[in-house]
């Protein structure tokens, strides 16, 4: 072989990068010192056997490292700041620390070796795991779920909006502490565990502190006719007092409002999210009744979202005023039912409305008034819609 062909294979193997087995893999990119500055960051990493540089599943370029060399190379067009020539300052079985070189400031990266292995036997020897409410005290309502072996997931409900952010969580026994490495989220970063009893958990980041409550999964009763299950023409009868209106009109013209508890299931950590709202009724000698629907705020109606009628024309057909009408229904039976309102006799109602499921517990001597009522559906991603609403007052009208 030629001297000039060695020295070029010479050449290619020098500026062949070799990656270094104790490089490859996935790291933790705890905190970046700038100037006097710390940042923590706390996002997954993965150094690839190919050479790629991965952050938070996104490739942001190329790495270069050999073994038991103290130079290391990023290159990424993605973030500038990251990208350069780095001095290894320590590099172990915990932990990989580089310095940029050629600038006129500290910049230093800490990268923190995820081993999954030792990862998942602290997780499960730390009793947190399981679903967590945060005591927001704003009027949303913040979850944290601690999943097997290391998924961290953290929902947040406001009103009508939700978020989702998903990322890792370790254990430290001996620090006492709970790693959360996902953005944008109030435990990201360390946390210091102040205490975990029967009193729920506190953490601390600095001088602030996060309480949260441990939650029980609840097990939901789930709609399980179909359509199908729905003899064709079917037709049963309703309690008699539903189907005579003056007897409606009458039975209800003594009753202020009715209020209901709002149950809405909330994907994924299997629990719900209640809120109430309240009907006021009102009965003219017509005969008519109105049923208007209002948000409940502080313990008192809020905001009107709906409104139902009946009388003359309106609804004269609908026997299941104020619901809407199901177009199939059957009727399982009936049965005695306890709710927060109180106990009574009802009779149960099966039914497809629309894309939904329902059940309807009509309460025999109260014509107008539900005990309870679940829906429920499934969107077209297959994810379950299900909401279930509870009687849980009935107020007279004061004697004038």
């Amino acid at each position: 072989m030629g001297i000039v062909l060695k020295l070029l294979i010479l050449g290619i193997l020098f500026q062949t990068p070799v990656f270094a087995d104790g490089v490859v893999g996935e790291w933790l990119l705890g905190k970046v010192e700038v100037k006097d500055e710390i940042q923590e960051s706390f996002a997954d990493v993965e150094f690839g056997a190919d050479g790629s540089f991965i952050i938070m599943g996104i490739n942001f370029g190329a790495y270069t490292y050999q073994e038991g060399s103290k130079e290391f190379k990023i290159q990424s067009d993605i973030d500038e700041d990251i990208a350069g020539s780095y001095t290894v300052l320590s590099f172990n079985d915990k932990e990989l620390v580089l310095q940029k070189n050629k600038i006129p400031y500290k910049y230093k990266i800490h990268f923190l070796r995820i081993n999954h292995t030792e990862i998942a036997l602290a997780n499960k020897s730390s009793n947190l795991a399981g679903t967590w409410e945060l005591q927001t005290g704003d009027g949303s309502m913040g979850l944290v779920t601690f999943e097997l072996p290391d998924t961290f997931l953290y929902s947040l409900y406001e009103e009508d909006v939700s978020t989702k952010i998903r990322g890792m969580w370790i254990y430290d026994a001996k620090a006492k502490s709970i790693m959360i490495a996902a953005q944008r989220t109030p435990l990201s970063g360390e946390n210091k565990i102040k205490y975990l009893d029967e009193k729920g958990l506190m953490l601390t980041q600095g001088a602030k502190e996060i309480k949260a409550l441990k939650k029980t999964p609840l097990v939901i009763e789930r709609l399980n006719f179909t359509e199908e299950d729905i003899p064709e023409g079917s037709a049963p009868e309703l309690p008699h007092k539903w189907t005579d209106f003056t007897l409606m009109a009458e039975s209800l013209s003594d009753i202020e409002f009715v209020q209901y508890r709002i149950g809405t299931l909330l994907n994924g950590v299997d629990l719900m999210r209640y809120s109430s709202f309240r009907s006021l009724i009102e009965v003219t000698p017509k005969p008519s009744v109105t049923f208007t629907n209002f948000t409940m705020r502080n313990g008192a109606a809020d905001e009107q979202f709906s409104q139902q009628h009946k009388g003359g024309l309106s609804n004269s057909y609908n026997n299941f005023f104020p619901q809407e009408e199901m177009y199939t229904y059957k009727t399982p039976g009936r049965e005695k039912l306890k709710v927060l309102a109180g106990e009574f006799m009802c009779t149960v109602f099966e039914g497809i409305l629309g894309d939904d499921k329902v059940r309807l517990w009509m309460i025999d001597d109260k014509p107008g008034i539900y005990a309870k009522k679940i829906t429920e559906s499934l969107d077209p991603f297959g994810e379950l819609s299900y909401r279930l609403e509870e009687l849980e007052t009935i107020q007279l009208k004061k004697e004038k």
